[in-house]
C-alpha cells in the first residue's frame, strides 16, 4: 500500500519497502542523496531500522496527512494502544469517505481489521469489517478482483480458535464465531444484490460459493457439529458435496440410528432448494458410502430424498408433489424435512400449492 505512492525512481531501485517510524511523522525508507521528497533521517532514537547490504542512507519519505496518521496508528498498535488505534482507524475511514476517496477508505478499513484481528481484538476487527461491507452495499461498490480480494484478506486473518461444543451457548456464541457469521452474511448479501453493471471480471456465483464454503468449514472447525443447522445452508451452496457428506456423517454418528436418514435427506433437500441437483446426488452417494450400515438410508424417507433429486432435475412440479403425497407420513417424521419441501416448491415452482396434494400416473411410471 505504501509502495504505490513513491517516486518512480524510488520504486526502480533496490531500496527496501518502507516501514513506519516510531516518531509517527514520516515513513522510513532507504534511499540515495538527491532524491526528491526525501529528507535524511536524523532521529535514530525514533526507532528507524537499519538495512545491511544497501549503500543508501536511511531517509524519511515526506507523507501527506493520511499517511502520517497511518504511521501514528502503527505506532499506537506497537505500543499496545488498541482502543485508541481502533477509534483512529474509524475516524480516518470516515474522513476518506467524506472526501470521496472510497478506495482509500476501504483499504484503511481492511488494514484496521487485519491489525485488530492479528492482536486478538475481534470485536474491533468485526466493526471495521462491517463498516467496509455496509459501505460496499450502500455505495453499490464494484464487485471486482480488488474488492473481493479485500474481503478475502479479512477472512484469511480471522481467528479460528476451537471451542468446546458441549459448553457452547447458542444465545451467546463466542466472539470470533458470532463475528464471522455477521461478516460473511454481509459479504454475501453485498455481492448477491449487485447489479450486472456493478460486476467486473468476476463470477459472482463462484465468489459466493467460495465464501459459503469458508464459513461452513469455519463453523465445523471451530465448534464441531454444534452449529450444523447454521452450516448446512452454506454447505449446500458451497459446491463441495464430498465435504458436506463428511460433515453430515459426523452429525449422524452422534445421533440415533433412526435419525440417520433424516440427517441425509435434510442435506439433500437443502441442496435442491438452491438447484444443486448434481451436487446433491454426489453428496447422497458419499453419505451412503460413509455409513457403517448403508441400509439406514434405504428407508421410505431415504427413497423420497433420492427420487426428489430426479424430480427437481426434470423440473417437474407434478412429480415432486406426487412424491410428497406418497411419502407424506415419512416426511412428517421431521418438521425440518417438511419445511424444506415447502421451500423447494416456492423456489422452483412459485409456491402457492400444497406439495402434498394430487396423485397421478406419472408417479407410477417413475416408481416402476
Amino acid at each position: 500500500r505504501w509502495h504505490a505512492s513513491f517516486d518512480a525512481r524510488l520504486i526502480t531501485t533496490n531500496a527496501s519497502l518502507p516501514v513506519p517510524c516510531r516518531c509517527g511523522s514520516h515513513t522510513c525508507v532507504f534511499g540515495l542523496d538527491g532524491w526528491c521528497n526525501l529528507v535524511v533521517h536524523r532521529r535514530p532514537l525514533c526507532g528507524a531500522p537499519s538495512r545491511s547490504g544497501f549503500g543508501g542512507k536511511p531517509v524519511h519519505w515526506r507523507t501527506d496527512g493520511v499517511e502520517r496518521m497511518r504511521a501514528r496508528l502503527a505506532a499506537q498498535v506497537a505500543d499496545g494502544g488498541y482502543y485508541e488505534a481502533h477509534e483512529s482507524y474509524k475516524t480516518l475511514y470516515h474522513r476518506l469517505r467524506s472526501k470521496k476517496k472510497a478506495a482509500e477508505a476501504m483499504d484503511v478499513a481492511v488494514e484496521g481489521t487485519t491489525v485488530m484481528l492479528g492482536h486478538g481484538h475481534v470485536r474491533c476487527g468485526e466493526e471495521l469489517a462491517m463498516l467496509l461491507l455496509e459501505s460496499c452495499a450502500t455505495d453499490g461498490a464494484m464487485v471486482d478482483a480488488k474488492s473481493v480480494g479485500r474481503v478475502d484478506e479479512i477472512l484469511g486473518t480471522w481467528p479460528r480458535e476451537k471451542v468446546d461444543e458441549h459448553a457452547l451457548k447458542m444465545d451467546a456464541l463466542p466472539t470470533h464465531v458470532d463475528g464471522a457469521l455477521k461478516v460473511i452474511h454481509a459479504a454475501i448479501r453485498w455481492i448477491e444484490k449487485a447489479e450486472k453493471e456493478q460486476v467486473d471480471a468476476v463470477d459472482v456465483e463462484d465468489v459466493a460459493a467460495k465464501w459459503h464454503h469458508w464459513i461452513a468449514t469455519f463453523l465445523c472447525e471451530t465448534v464441531g457439529t454444534a452449529l450444523m443447522a447454521e452450516a448446512t445452508p452454506h454447505y449446500a451452496r458451497a459446491r463441495a458435496p464430498e465435504e458436506f457428506a463428511h460433515a453430515l456423517l459426523e452429525v449422524a454418528k452422534k445421533g440415533d440410528k433412526e435419525q440417520v436418514d433424516v440427517v441425509g435427506v435434510r442435506g439433500i433437500l437443502e441442496m435442491l432448494v438452491v438447484n444443486q441437483c448434481d451436487d446433491a446426488e454426489q453428496m447422497r452417494i458419499k453419505f451412503v458410502e460413509g455409513l457403517e450400515d448403508p441400509s439406514l438410508m434405504e428407508t421410505q424417507l431415504g427413497l423420497f430424498g433420492k427420487f426428489s433429486i430426479t424430480a427437481i432435475k426434470r423440473k417437474s412440479k407434478e412429480l415432486f408433489r406426487m412424491l410428497c403425497q406418497k411419502y407424506d407420513q415419512d416426511i412428517k417424521r421431521d418438521k425440518g424435512v417438511k419445511n424444506l419441501c415447502n421451500r423447494i416448491v416456492q423456489a422452483h415452482f412459485g409456491g402457492g400449492d400444497n406439495p402434498m396434494g394430487m396423485l397421478g400416473g406419472l408417479m407410477k411410471a417413475m416408481m416402476s
